[in-house]
């Protein structure tokens, strides 16, 4: 395995051979363990910022090629994972198999990495500035696809960017959109974005853009590549073929025959009922009767039906470049429709109808944020208006958004659509006080201005934690939770806003949930440190320490490796 070390302040880079890793997570804790830089603050340039690919990239398999992110998390302070699928094929090309930065550019600088061969080329403040003017994010991967194109002409490339919110707040993520023939593949796009770890690559090093590609191949066994000798894998342990295996295993994110619907935005939406996150979550405090209600009204047959007629019906699918026939990407208008984003930025800010969801998440996206935080911060501050503990004009927007459930109608849509839109650039751009207070994200912010506004919160009889919904992580962090009204997700483990715990409506005893929990915890990093989309997890899991065992040679005991992982974490 090549190890590629770079170093942005000297515009200096190496490669070295290494044996020591199986994964990208357990790179990156090794990296953050050499460097000693886990007592530095966050943004301190000698925190390596890593990424890196699995043992099985490059191989037959579907679901093997996703990039890991790993590095401190500006958002949480702690170790913190985040990944873009399909992705790893990219860095394959590259013969690399795990990156670390470390160092900090003056100015913008663009990262190139072409075979084994690493350039920096400086962008200007203002030349970025005003692309971003265009379309945010989206137009400055335009303009880098334009530019760069031709030098990796007839090469697997990639392109990584973040937006103009990774200058000024902790909530923007990475965005990377398949390339086709030199064009982007509208729709087949990914996104690291839980964790902030687009703020991490640009407060931290100044970097605006990762491209990477070229045209090699990393080896492997022979047995990794050769579907005859994977299928009796498969038929040995599933007594089935290894098509059959994972379109069985895959078929909620492809498209479920009994729901009539398919992804998650379409199986999690059709599934969750009247436990959908609604109006900042003030949806838990209604009766089940009211939720249900809602639910059917706006949900199933308005926001639901809308999706399945504009995306389902017109087979609007795609994959984010592996050969998996999942078709997990469900897309309209050119962009990708997962169920975090449009639950994040549509149901729980009071939106209900698609076009104005797609207007709010679009932007908010544009603009560089993780779709799942940032929506969760905008119905926080509409119910923040709505209470009368902040004012319109203190954020700036001219737009009153409706966030309380039993004055809502459908029309209130693109109201609070419009509304979340001007939050968003006002935030974006720090306009008012009170905005520059949220760069900083929620838990801080409900700090602030708990101090800011006291006379406000005393005459209110509520404070602003008390309408905040966040996972807290120790003095500082946090992070919005997963879109799921479910008690797993308020667990107190180490990687909180993703999967890595037990998630289900039912509730059990601590102990019983804190065991399975735990359990579940474990079985994630599996996905993680082998750079697996978690989409395959139902036949990954339990196949992955036979093909380990091909991949190394030798016999592995994946799980304690993974606990071990963990314990590494909490330490």
């Amino acid at each position: 395995m090549d190890a590629c070390y770079i170093n942005i302040s000297n515009k200096k880079s190496k490669i070295e051979k290494t044996e020591k890793f199986i994964g990208p997570v357990d790179f990156a804790l090794y990296e953050l363990e050499r460097t000693r830089s886990f007592k530095e603050d966050i943004y301190d340039s000698k925190i390596p910022f890593c990424f890196g690919i699995g043992p099985m990239a490059g191989g037959i398999l579907p679901g093997f090629n996703r990039l890991i992110f790993c590095t401190r998390s500006p958002q949480m302070g702690c170790f913190f994972m985040s990944t873009i699928g399909g992705a790893g094929i990219a860095l394959e090309k590259t013969g690399i198999n795990f990156v670390s930065i470390t160092g900090k550019s003056k100015n913008p600088v663009i990262l190139k990495i072409k075979n084994n061969s690493v350039s920096f080329e400086e962008i200007k403040k203002e030349e970025l500035s005003k692309i971003y003017e265009k379309q945010g994010q989206r137009s400055f991967s335009d303009y880098l696809l334009e530019k760069y194109k031709n030098e990796y002409k007839d090469m697997y490339f990639r392109i990584m960017t973040v937006g103009p919110s990774a200058f000024t707040t902790d909530m923007a993520g990475i965005n990377s959109i398949l390339i086709k023939n030199g064009e982007f593949d509208l729709g087949a796009e990914g996104w690291a974005g839980r964790g902030g770890f687009g703020s991490k690559m640009a407060r931290a090093h100044n970097i605006c853009a990762i491209i990477f590609g070229g045209d090699k191949n990393i080896e492997l066994p022979k047995k990794l590549k050769e579907i005859k000798l994977i299928e009796e894998e498969f038929r040995t342990l599933y007594n089935m073929g290894m098509g059959e295996k994972i379109n069985s295993a895959t078929e909620k994110y492809r498209y479920s025959e009994k729901l009539k619907t398919g992804g998650t935005h379409g199986v999690n939406f059709e599934t969750l009922g009247s436990w959908l996150p609604m109006f900042n979550w003030q949806s838990i405090y209604l009766s089940t009767e009211e939720r249900k209600s809602i639910y059917t009204n706006l949900v199933k047959n308005n926001y639901l039906k809308q999706f399945n007629e504009q995306t389902i019906k017109t087979k609007k699918w795609k994959n984010c470049g592996e050969a998996c026939t999942a078709m997990c990407k469900k897309i309209n208008n050119g962009r990708e429709k997962d169920y975090e984003p449009f639950e994040s930025c549509g149901p729980n800010c009071g939106i209900f109808n698609q076009d104005s969801a797609e207007k709010l998440e679009f932007f908010v996206s544009d603009m560089g944020y993780c779709a799942i935080e940032f929506g969760n911060l905008i119905s926080f501050v509409f119910e923040c208006i709505e209470k009368k503990l902040l004012f319109k004009e203190d954020v700036g927007i001219k737009t009153m958004p409706v966030i309380e459930p039993r004055k809502y109608t459908l029309k209130c849509s693109s109201i609070n659509a419009e509304a979340g839109v001007e939050l968003t650039k006002n935030i974006t751009y720090g306009k008012t006080k009170v905005c520059q207070i949220l760069q900083k994200g929620i838990r801080t912010a409900c700090k602030e201005l708990e101090v800011m506004f006291l006379d406000r919160t005393e005459e209110r009889k509520v404070h602003f934690v008390d309408l905040a919904n966040y996972i807290p992580f120790g003095i500082s962090g946090s992070i919005a939770p997963s879109e799921y009204w479910m008690p797993g997700f308020y667990v107190p483990l180490p990687i909180q806003g993703k999967f890595f715990t037990h998630y289900s409506q039912d509730f059990m005893t601590p102990r019983e949930l804190g065991r399975k929990s735990a359990e579940r915890t474990i079985y994630e990093m599996f996905s993680e440190n082998t750079g697996i989309c978690r989409f395959h997890r139902g036949w990954t899991e339990n196949l992955l320490p036979r093909l380990l065992e091909i991949r190394f040679k030798r016999k592995i005991d994946y799980f304690q490796h993974c606990k071990t992982l963990m314990q590494k974490i909490l330490d």
